[in-house]
This record gives structure tokens, sequence and C-alpha cells, in this order.
């Protein structure tokens, strides 16, 4: 790495997760969907209201998860092209595998390891719009891509307005729904903006290469706790957009 060359710096704000998760409620325990982020200050997982509207500004790929092995969470760095582009999955203790995602899904050094999709966006905040990324897997996946596939959605704003129930065996868990609403050109206009912002993060991003060969910058590696996850819907990766 040369002398001028930094490590880039993610412009987004908050890192988001779709999840099902266990509330208890009136003494009950109750499946409910929620968006959650990590908040460092406080350390600990803060939910997002719902309906979230969003824009999404772009779309990558990238492998989180839990390593019961290590005692630590998996990251990797982000692709554009899951079916093209290598990954290096990590846990705190190092590198775990290398190569292609259809090539190193079944090892048994990252078990655990699930794919996400990486979607940058931008939301309303106190001062307008602001990027964010939210991931995505499993059946939140899942219901995005067949949303992805009626909808164009640079073209559009997006609502997580409600969730819907779903059972695989005696597994039941929470299906995120998603909406298509027009924009209007303000938002259109402030969305581009923040676009351009995360387009000069990427592109050094993807032309970054420490010495070290440690590309893996994307989403709060160290700082990522991971909830716990319900094993649901698998991923159809032979219709992923991206």
């Amino acid at each position: 790495m040369s002398l001028s060359q930094e490590r880039p710096t993610n412009p987004a704000k908050l890192f988001m997760k779709v999840k099902s998760a266990k509330e208890i409620i009136d003494n009950k325990e109750v499946l409910v969907g929620k968006i959650l982020y990590y908040d460092k200050a406080s350390q600990e997982n803060i939910s997002v209201p719902t309906p979230f509207e969003f824009i999404v500004l772009d779309q990558l790929a990238t492998i989180k998860g839990w390593s019961d092995a290590d005692a630590s969470g998996y990251w990797s760095n982000e692709v554009r092209s899951v079916g093209k582009d290598g990954l290096t999955v990590r846990t705190s203790k190092g590198i775990r595998e290398s190569g292609i995602w259809r090539d190193i899904k079944g090892s048994s050094n990252i078990a655990g390891a699930k794919y996400n999709a990486s979607i940058y966006v931008a939301h309303k905040s106190r001062d307008g719009l602001e990027i964010s990324n939210l991931a995505l897997t499993g059946a939140a996946l899942n219901a995005w891509i067949e949303f992805t596939q009626k909808n164009r959605v640079t073209n559009v704003k997006v609502i997580l307005s409600s969730w819907s129930d779903a059972k695989k065996g005696a597994v039941s868990y929470k299906v995120p729904v998603f909406e298509a609403v027009a924009m209007s050109d303000d938002e259109k206009k402030e969305a581009v903006a923040l676009d351009k912002q995360l387009q000069v993060y990427l592109n050094e991003y993807f032309n970054y290469s420490p010495d070290d060969g440690n590309h893996s910058l994307a989403l709060d590696e160290d700082d990522d706790i991971v909830l716990d996850d319900i094993d649901d819907k698998p991923i159809d990766l032979s219709e992923i957009p991206f």
C-alpha cells in the first residue's frame, strides 16, 4: 500500500439487519419481525420502527453469521457479483475460507456463515436523507428477490410496510413485506447526491490493496453483534440480481 493510500471510510450511518426475533408481550413469547442495528455507545441492539421507507442506492453481497467454534461473528469483503468475485471470510481468529461462494459455502470451516445481500439505502433522518446499509438473508432475501423481479428499485421508493407469517417444518418466522411507491423529485435529487458520495467510497474500496491482503473493510467487522438466526427458507442464489 502506498504512503498516500488510506483505508476508505464507509459512509453508511447505520448497519441494519432484518430479523425474526422473539419478544415477551403481555407475559407471552411472541415472534415478531424487526429491523435492528447495533449501537456501539449503548452496546444494545436498537429496533428501527416500521413502516421503514428507503431508496436503494446500490446492492452488493457479503457473508455474515456466527461461528460457534470461534465464538465470533463472520464477516467478509463485499462483492458486486457473488458468482464471479472472490470472498474472504473471517472471524476474530483470522481467515476461515477464501474463494467463490458456490465453492466455499459448504465448507465446515465456515459453518454458520450465510450469504447476505448488502443493500446501501438512503432513508430519512432528522437532517434529511442519509446513507445506511441493510443486510438481508434467508427468507428476507427471498422476499427481496421476488420484489426486485417485479419492481425496478432504482425508480421507486421502497417501504418495508409489514410482516407476513411463514413456517418451515416446526420453525415459524416472519417475512418482510416490501411495497413500491413513487419518490418525489426532491427525494430523487437528494438520493442521487448521496449515491455519488457512496460511489466514491466504493471505487476506493474496490481499489484498496493493503500490504497484508486484508481487504475486508465493509460493515462493522469487530463490532458486529449477530443475533440468533432462525434457519428459515433457503436462498435460491440463481435468482439473485447482483
